[in-house]
């Protein structure tokens, strides 16, 4: 699944492979593979960039709720992990990426 946001003269691009084993993340920046045994939870939801996050980009939350990475929109996919840190990954296909989710049986919230 990738995702793609221009702002400005800024092109940004935020790409998600889920499989039964691995969630990677792709960046301009930086590349992630987080192992699905390290997740407890993991679900798109609906947030609030600004009040959650201070805004859109990479981002630490406020208040608790761990990083972001997000581009545009309103949108996320959430992971808690075992060690009960966060991550939000925007998505603005929200939908699919639910799809995908319980096709793979990684849905859990």
């Amino acid at each position: 699944m990738t995702i793609q946001g221009n702002e400005g003269l800024t092109a940004t691009v935020l790409t998600i492979i889920v499989t039964i084993v691995n969630y990677r993340v792709y960046t301009f920046i930086l590349n992630s593979n987080i192992p699905g045994d390290k997740l407890t939870k993991s679900f798109v939801r609906q947030y609030s960039p600004l009040m959650e996050y201070g805004g859109w980009g990479l981002r630490l939350g406020l208040f608790g709720n761990g990083k972001a990475f997000n581009v545009s929109g309103d949108k996320g996919l959430q992971l808690e992990f075992t060690d009960n840190k966060k991550l939000l990954i925007g998505t603005n296909r929200p939908e699919e990426l639910t799809e995908t989710l319980i096709k793979i049986g990684q849905l859990k919230q």
